[in-house]
């Protein structure tokens, strides 16, 4: 209940409370590998604070809470832990582009290997938004090859989970 509450409350861009819930998560069962991954995934860059330099640090310590506690999770859940594991580093950048980048990549990878996962497709798509903040349009209103990426994989959630919060979350903001 608290884990789908963290995903959600992330998802509608409320990342103290997300934080919060996957804290929760983590006090109720201290070896819940996603849990940590959870509060890595709420303490990292987003579309409203894309360079949290004073939380990387925490965000690696959860991070590597998650890989010490992935032997009991699932293949998809491994995976995510993989993935947002290459978003840090544990050092703060004026400009960590080359992490995020890092990061969408491992993501779409991810959205390759499990096409059918409404929660990879839409982390994905937000990884790669998360590239580009509020930055998807030419000038000539035409779509950043990025961006024409992120809307079709949030397209597809929405048409496969129509009432997806994440995925219509970022749709909105996407095509804003």
């Amino acid at each position: 209940l608290f884990f789908n509450q963290g995903l959600n409350l992330y998802y509608g861009f409320n990342h103290l409370e997300a934080y919060r819930s996957f804290k929760e998560v983590a006090r109720l069962d201290p070896d819940c590998a996603m849990a940590y991954w959870g509060l890595a995934l709420a303490f990292g860059p987003n579309l409203n604070d894309w360079n949290p330099m004073d939380r990387e640090r925490i965000a690696m310590e959860s991070i590597e809470k998650a890989k010490s506690r992935k032997g009991r999770v699932s293949p998809v859940e491994k995976d995510f832990i993989d993935a947002l594991a290459a978003r840090y580093n544990g050092k703060a950048y004026e400009v960590r582009d080359s992490l995020n980048l890092t990061y969408a990549e491992a993501m779409r990878k991810l959205a390759g290997q499990y096409p059918d996962d409404a929660e990879v497709q839409t982390l994905a798509a937000d990884a790669i938004m998360n590239t580009m903040p509020w930055d998807y349009w030419e000038k000539d209103g035409a779509p950043k090859l990025q961006t024409s990426e992120a809307k079709t994989l949030l397209e597809n959630v929405i048409t496969k989970f129509p009432n997806h919060p994440g995925a219509h979350h970022l749709y909105i903001h996407l095509v804003e």
